[in-house]
């Protein structure tokens, strides 16, 4: 039913707090606060032996470091481990790779990225406000990362350009329409038709110029994220 063991047999409300939620204000927490999550989930982990709590407790520690300036290595290693051996995101899991997505070199992201790709079928038409911000952040940072110079990356531009075209989303999907047609123009790059993809991005520039739009946001996670 593609739901790990771990997500079933935990107590309801804990289940879907793990599942739907627990990382939802992670960007507003203090140094403090995080480092109380990782420890309260780190105690839950040697209570239950569930490794979803382990996986949290080992995010917060992340995110606590980050925010600290330590070395934040080892807790990288850890989760990319976890999420490798995996051949289908949960909910939970896009959740983590969501917040470890920025620590990752461009070989270990899109290793997770066609995990994610597969798995995002799934959950086509559960798009709330966070699914879609997570969607719009790692098809964002892949197309960043395929149309750079970076020779190991551009070798996935056409799959990642196939994930974005094939993207189901709500009528009112603002990002998600633009993020379509911005994938359109780089197809027209892609297959040398460079007059033709000029003349398009002028349009696509013109119309936001009209319009005065200079940044969209789909939720408070996406303030500070630059790549969109």
């Amino acid at each position: 039913m593609t739901v790990s063991l771990s997500e079933l047999v935990a107590e309801s409300d804990e289940r879907d707090s793990l599942i739907f939620n627990e990382f939802g204000d992670y960007w507003q927490l203090s140094l403090p606060e995080l480092r109380e999550r990782a420890s309260v989930f780190a105690h839950r982990y040697m209570q239950t032996q569930m490794k979803a709590h382990y996986i949290a407790s080992t995010v917060y520690e992340l995110l606590a470091g980050r925010k600290a300036g330590e070395d934040i290595s080892d807790y990288v290693d850890e989760l990319y481990k976890e999420l490798k051996r995996q051949r289908f995101f949960t909910i939970f899991d896009l959740q983590v790779f969501r917040i470890l997505m920025p620590q990752l070199n461009v070989a270990r992201f899109f290793k997770l990225y066609e995990v994610f790709a597969v798995s995002l079928r799934t959950y086509e038409n559960y798009n709330p406000a966070d699914g879609i911000e997570l969607m719009v952040k790692v098809h964002a940072t892949a197309l960043s990362y395929a149309i750079s110079s970076t020779a190991r990356a551009q070798k996935y531009l056409s799959f990642v350009i196939e994930q974005i075209e094939a993207l189901q989303g709500r009528p009112f999907t603002s990002e998600f329409s633009i993020m379509k047609r911005f994938v359109s123009i780089v197809r027209l790059y892609q297959s040398g038709n460079v007059d033709a993809a000029k003349r398009a991005f002028d349009s696509f520039n013109g119309a936001a110029k009209r319009l005065d739009v200079q940044r969209l946001w789909v939720s408070p996670n996406l303030l500070d994220f630059e790549t969109f």
